[in-house]
């Protein structure tokens, strides 16, 4: 009394290819002919930029080529699909993209060790991108100062107040001081390309 002897499943590949390959997993392979399905497009493309938009879907590779269509008379052809935006309008990351704004500014630190000195004077430059209006505070390294230098304010968008209000460009003048989390600094001056 034996066991009866079952084949093993087989993959749905090896009756069209002529190949025998066990059901397992690894083993399962798609069949090359078959059209591979495309993606949803989420994306348009004005004045060359990708901007989010619409889901369109790709209908797949047709196996067999189709006739070519007949000409078609100018008079009948179908106007473009326009994504109802007009062709100047882009998006504000687009449009300012790279383009900042740079102020020369200075703060008093207060020196409470040295008998010498009771405050001092530190250079910095406040940066603003305009893309996202993120402010950025640097500190110019100066050798052997002794003082830690670089980064002072890392690039975010630092509010005005409790209402949700976050600094702009409007917010920062020339010859008058803006506080950043409690420290006010002196603006000095600013480049050609802020002040145009």
């Amino acid at each position: 009394a034996g066991v009866p002897h079952v084949a093993p499943e087989r993959s749905p590949l090896s009756a069209t290819m002529g190949v025998d390959l066990p059901m397992l997993p690894g083993m399962t392979f798609r069949d090359p002919r078959e059209p591979v399905a495309k993606r949803a497009q989420t994306l348009n493309f004005i004045n060359g930029y990708a901007v989010p938009g619409e889901r369109t879907r790709r209908a797949a590779p047709a196996v067999h080529p189709e006739p070519a269509p007949a000409p078609v008379a100018p008079a009948q052809v179908a106007p473009k699909r326009t994504t109802g935006l007009p062709m100047s309008t882009l998006p504000k990351f687009i449009e300012y993209d790279r383009k900042v704004l740079r102020w020369n500014a200075f703060f008093k630190e207060t020196v409470s060790d040295n008998p010498i000195e009771n405050h001092r004077v530190r250079k910095c430059v406040v940066y603003m991108y305009l893309e996202d209006e993120s402010v950025y505070v640097g500190e110019p390294r100066q050798v052997n100062s002794g003082i830690s230098q670089g980064s002072f304010l890392k690039r975010h968008r630092i509010p005005v107040d409790d209402n949700g209000r976050f600094f702009s460009w409007a917010d920062i003048a020339v010859g008058a001081p803006v506080t950043f989390y409690g420290r006010s600094f002196y603006v000095v001056s600013c480049d050609q390309f802020t002040r145009e």
